[in-house]
């Protein structure tokens, strides 16, 4: 698939919404990494033609504690 710039729109323990320059119309594996916080594997579980979807593969918990206490695990 390649390597794409994004803007993150929507971030959570489960996943995030990205905004794409490129349209992506495949649903399939996918790695986000964020600078400050390192990679985050994942799937893209929908897509428009400029937003895309990506769940995370890893548990919440395991998100949470690379986040610190910027996303708190919730209820």
């Amino acid at each position: 698939m390649g390597t794409f710039e994004c803007i993150t729109l929507d971030l959570s323990l489960g996943g995030a919404r990205l905004r794409l320059a490129q349209n992506i119309e495949l649903l399939e594996p996918a790695t986000l990494i964020l600078d400050k916080f390192g990679k985050f594997q994942g799937e893209i579980v929908w897509h428009t033609p400029t937003e895309v979807g990506i769940q995370f593969t890893e548990s919440p918990e395991a998100v949470a504690s690379r986040f610190g206490n910027i996303l708190p695990l919730g209820a």
